[in-house]
């Protein structure tokens, strides 16, 4: 009885338009998703563990430029009732992102050879110079995201996702056969991301031109007052959120070297980026849904209920799997010498698991303008991510399966702290 309500209750939620487009933007990011992981199997046989290793350290480094890029104005695209308020927001952030690639051009130009010595990245080949550019691409691919998800236009999110990916694996693999193996990673992650904001621009111009032939300075001067509370909270949070995720992978390069943070690499290219394409792709549909009951009822306990019940449905199975199999599977897949990404896995995947549920009912904290909220659980997220890493440090220094599992189960429990703190806010009670 209990599995045939399962089922039945599966089949009530795949009856409306929400749930239609949310299985459209899962199956659609499954799907360009996988066209990464495909390439990982050639890539882990081209490029070595360091490779990985000092990817992860560009990553890093340009997740912190990423924070202020846009200075968190891109999430509020969806919130104005008209399109061509909307229009001038979008416009009000490319100018914001132009900004700061042009100062943190100037910041690295001046200041590289200090950057260099002060973080030990001598031997990572001065790929420094890639940041700025890479920020902006990255960014601007999101804000046309968040364009396409206020009108709906969830296949045409999907097509690019898919273009993004595609043209970001397909280079990186190759450029070796072009004799252009130094940073092979991040020169294909760039050229890759050109060829998707491109597509996106077309799709946006094609479709959507004549509401941005309205750009007003006036109207820009008011959204940017209006909707700064974006950059007072959401700032302050996201860079605790970027520190708490990077400190990991500064520390593991400081105790650890290159190689086990490729190793650690590898585990969250097969499992943190395919479940954050998805999670997000979920949270897209979520946010649109939510943010409707919620200023229509004050709350939006119904679409939090059916959302986080799918996403347990769905990852359950999977992250068992993973569990048992996960070292023979990354041998299997990419090579013997990356069976410890397999161990990896295996001790990290129910951090993995609990950050999949939580994070597109997360958006819940923007919809309820509970940003302070937001800001203390990213508070929370960074005392236990670095209570974790000290204590792996005096209790099992030099031991990174156990440094692992103590990270796993401190953000876990943050990941459950989350999920209660959502769900008040879901059913109108915070």
């Amino acid at each position: 009885m209990p599995i045939n309500n399962l089922i039945l209750r599966l089949k009530e939620m795949l009856s409306s338009d929400f749930r239609k487009n949310l299985l459209v933007m899962i199956g659609g990011s499954s799907f360009a998703q996988l066209i990464p992981i495909l390439f990982s199997f050639l890539l882990t046989r081209i490029y070595t563990p360091e490779d990985f290793g000092v990817f992860s350290n560009f990553s890093a480094v340009l997740s912190f430029l990423l924070v202020f890029m846009m200075l968190k104005y891109e999430m509020a695209v969806i919130l104005p009732k008209k399109d061509s308020v909307a229009a001038n927001l979008i416009v009000l952030c490319l100018g914001i992102g132009v900004f700061f690639f042009a100062l943190s051009s100037v910041i690295i130009y001046l200041f590289d050879k200090f950057i260099y010595k002060a973080f030990n990245f001598e031997s990572h080949n001065n790929f420094l110079v890639y940041i700025p550019l890479a920020g902006l691409l990255f960014s601007v691919f999101n804000l046309l995201n968040e364009w396409f998800v206020r009108k709906k236009y969830f296949q045409n999110l999907i097509k690019n996702k898919i273009i993004n990916n595609s043209s970001i694996a397909g280079i990186s693999a190759l450029l070796p056969q072009m004799n252009i193996l130094s940073l092979g990673l991040i020169k294909g992650q760039i050229l890759g991301q050109v060829l998707s904001v491109v597509s996106g621009f077309y799709i946006v111009l094609k479709k959507d031109k004549a509401n941005f032939k309205n750009i007003d300075k006036r109207v820009m001067k008011k959204l940017f007052f209006k909707y700064i509370n974006f950059a007072k909270f959401n700032i302050p949070g996201q860079l605790i959120n970027t520190l708490s995720v990077q400190i990991v992978i500064f520390y593991l390069t400081s105790q650890f070297g290159f190689k086990v943070v490729g190793f650690y690499a590898l585990t969250d290219r097969f499992l943190g980026v395919p479940l954050s394409f998805i999670g997000n792709a979920v949270k897209d549909v979520f946010k649109q849904k939510a943010a409707e009951d919620y200023r229509n009822n004050g709350e939006c306990s119904g679409i939090y209920k059916k959302t986080t019940l799918l996403l347990i449905a769905c990852a359950l199975p999977p992250f068992i799997i993973l569990f048992v199999f996960a070292p023979d599977l990354f041998a299997f897949f990419f090579g013997s010498q990356w069976k410890d990404s397999g161990i990896f896995a295996q001790i990290l995947c129910v951090m993995y698991l609990l950050s999949f549920i939580t994070m597109p009912t997360g958006w819940l904290f923007v919809i309820a303008e509970k940003q302070k909220f937001d800001f203390l659980w990213q508070m929370l997220f960074l005392i236990f991510t670095v209570a974790s890493l000290g204590l792996g440090y005096i209790l099992f220094k030099g031991d990174v399966v156990y440094t692992l599992l103590l990270l796993s189960v401190g953000r876990s429990i943050t990941y459950l702290i989350q999920m209660v703190m959502t769900y008040r806010l879901a059913i109108g009670k915070v």
